[in-house]
């Protein structure tokens, strides 16, 4: 089964953008990933990712999802992951070695997307 190429979608609720992103999520589409996020936090104090329905990722677009939240944090925003993580990228962050206990050095308002207490509230 070939995986669809990454589709996204902006959707705004009471202050908040959420970027929804589909299909594919990887290398290829690292720099329109970083320019929706970008763009998001820009337009935003709350912004937030929805992947369940994302299908395949890759270590450079986990990159830019932390860059986003890094980037966030320097400008006072609050940026996260919705939802339920997808079985793809719970497997490509373990395979990382991204899950943490606690945030980076990066990490000023200690929402690190990558701590591990967090994953295991979204599987609850």
């Amino acid at each position: 089964m070939r995986v669809k190429i990454m589709e996204s979608k902006i959707e705004e609720n009471n202050g908040e953008r959420r970027v929804v992103l589909s299909g594919r999520v990887n290398i290829e589409d690292a720099p329109k990933l970083r320019d929706l996020l970008l763009d998001s936090l820009k337009s935003s104090d709350n912004v937030s990712v929805n992947l369940k329905d994302a299908e395949d990722f890759d270590l450079a677009c986990l990159q830019v999802l932390c860059s986003a939240h890094h980037t966030a944090g320097t400008m006072g925003k609050s940026f996260s992951i919705a939802d339920s993580f997808p079985a793809a990228l719970e497997q490509t962050v373990n395979e990382s070695g991204l899950l943490r206990d606690h945030g980076c050095m990066n990490d000023v308002t200690q929402t690190c997307i990558w701590v591990e207490k967090k994953w295991k509230e979204h599987k609850a």
